[in-house]
């Protein structure tokens, strides 16, 4: 778990976050949220746990079943247009038998152009105002952009490119539900002249 140290005691930064989230519902969770990452399973550790009981392709047998996102009512979903892929690589601290062989790593972000993102239609705080928290790798200069209320509504965000992971806070006063493309509720989209923007973690907090 990245909120515990390797003594097995919590970060005390992390208790104020927790303490809203344990316990909570859909129905009356303060906040939602998606961590955006990857990690790659053997197929023969996860056959007996797959509820659609699919076969495998031959790239997910050869290389190992991806695992993606941690998401807490709130869902990324790629589609056309809205590709991705993973991003920032930290490596594993042991090796893991549910692990496919030499994938012991994870990825903490995803990368492409423009990202959809939905709220859990179930979530009252999707109704109102909203504080939308985007955790960014800053990689390359330019601008990321935040969209929703069917393209009208447009918040822009400088990159500089200094490499560094950062957190903005965007405040929405309304939201305009699945007025995106794909149905999504807001995208995430690199500005003109910007490469792919580069996101960990999106929390959306009702307000």
């Amino acid at each position: 778990c990245t909120y515990i140290h390797t003594t097995g005691h919590l970060v005390p930064e992390m208790l104020p976050f927790l303490s809203l989230e344990l316990a909570r519902t859909v129905d009356d969770a303060p906040d939602v949220w998606t961590f955006l990452r990857t990690s790659y399973m053997r197929t023969n550790r996860y056959e007996s746990m797959d509820v659609l009981h699919r076969p495998f392709s031959a790239s997910e047998e050869s290389e190992g079943l991806p695992i993606k996102n941690f998401e807490r009512w709130l869902f990324q979903r790629d589609a056309e247009g809205f590709e991705t892929r993973p991003a920032m690589k930290i490596q594993q601290s042991i090796k893991m038998w549910m692990v496919e062989d030499d994938k012991y790593f994870d990825y903490i972000a995803r990368e492409g152009k423009q990202i959809g993102f939905n709220l859990d239609s179930r979530w009252p705080g999707r109704k109102g105002a909203m504080a939308i928290k985007v955790t960014y790798l800053d990689a390359k200069a330019g601008t990321l952009q935040l969209i929703h209320n069917g393209g009208k509504s447009v918040k822009e965000l400088p990159l500089t490119g200094d490499g560094k992971l950062k957190t903005n806070t965007f405040i929405l006063s309304s939201l305009g539900l699945k007025s995106m493309e794909h149905g999504f509720d807001f995208i995430l989209r690199s500005g003109a002249n910007t490469e792919d923007i580069v996101i960990s973690m999106v929390r959306v907090v009702a307000m």
